[in-house]
């Protein structure tokens, strides 16, 4: 496929070449809806109490009962706390989980600076490949590292991260975290805690919200490589978070519906953010509408996105490639 001679030090494939041959390898699976895909490195977001981890380990359980092996890199939960959350209401039994499902003791790594525990991760990658473990789950990512709002540094642990498990030819979902927000805001890519660079990387990326004044959730997909996303703000699922007689916590799925209709009542779209569109609409830069009503270019991006995604307005491609100023952000 590839094509050198002596003249080059590279080699190049024509485009067909490349297509050709994906055509004719292994298909990936879906690993949990289209939402994760094999090979690829997802994120998986949302506020703290929403039931991110609960949902993460519904996905990890469901992928390992169809058998295939999943490891579970738990910085969360104590092994207590974890026996506690999937204990039967009679406090006499568990939920029995599926064998494929691995939870790594990572008592020391916790206490380790975040460098040497992202290096012991890694370590702990490769032995469980060489022990033919494909799948993983991490939670959750600022144990990882903890300087991710730092552009420079999202950028180098990202792409680290991606070398990494495309060099082991695994399959990651990583689980971060939103900044604190209204429960009744739109889920957007920027509401991922950290730079933009984060999200610039990785192949794909889905969000849990809250359900404003029930107790439930929906899940929503911000970003797909390899497939049309399917689960937009037109069409999300959305189900409660219920612990079943044998303890396990399930997102049991009621259907689907529009996002905004789960927010209705109490829409967080203020006034500044409605200027904010407009002056957008008008062909207005970020950098200039910052200065316009004294806020940073990254607050007005913000702005302008849940504005879009609210009232799911049609945005001009001419204008999505704005000059932002990603720089730190006290607004």
């Amino acid at each position: 496929m590839a094509k050198n001679n002596s003249d080059t030090m590279f080699e190049y494939s024509t485009l067909n070449e490349i297509v050709e041959y994906g055509m004719k390898a292994e298909k990936r699976e879906y690993l949990y809806k289209n939402l994760w895909i094999e090979k690829e490195l997802t994120v998986f977001f949302g506020a703290a109490n929403v039931g991110k981890s609960m949902i993460a380990v519904q996905i990890a359980e469901e992928i390992a009962k169809k058998g295939k092996k999943v490891m579970y890199f738990d910085y969360e939960l104590s092994e207590q706390q974890l026996s506690d959350r999937y204990e039967t209401e009679d406090g006499k039994g568990h939920y029995v989980f599926s064998e494929n499902l691995l939870r790594p003791k990572l008592d020391v790594d916790k206490y380790c600076v975040d460098k040497e525990r992202l290096k012991k991760l890694f370590q702990r990658m490769e032995e469980a490949t060489d022990m033919g473990i494909k799948i993983f789950i991490v939670d959750n990512i600022t144990y990882l590292n903890s300087n991710l709002q730092k552009g420079n540094e999202a950028t180098k642990f990202i792409i680290n991260f991606k070398s990494k498990m495309e060099m082991l030819g695994v399959s990651v979902l990583l689980l971060g975290h939103s900044p604190k927000v209204k429960d009744n805001a739109i889920l957007t890519l920027d509401k991922l805690s950290g730079s933009k660079n984060l999200s610039n990387f990785i192949d794909s990326c889905f969000a849990v919200g809250k359900v404003e004044g029930e107790r439930k959730a929906y899940l929503k997909q911000l970003k797909a490589r390899s497939c049309a996303i399917s689960m937009d703000e037109n069409h999300v699922p959305v189900g409660t978070l219920t612990k079943r007689k044998d303890g396990f916590i399930e997102f049991a799925e009621e259907g689907y519906t529009v996002e905004k209709e789960l927010l209705k009542g109490k829409p967080d779209i203020t006034p500044q953010k409605e200027q904010a569109y407009k002056l957008y609409k008008e062909g207005n830069s970020y950098r200039k509408i910052s200065k316009m009503i004294g806020v940073s270019d990254k607050t007005v991006k913000s702005w302008v996105d849940d504005y879009i995604a609210y009232y799911n307005a049609k945005v001009d491609n001419s204008l999505e490639n704005k000059e932002v100023d990603l720089k730190n952000d006290n607004n």
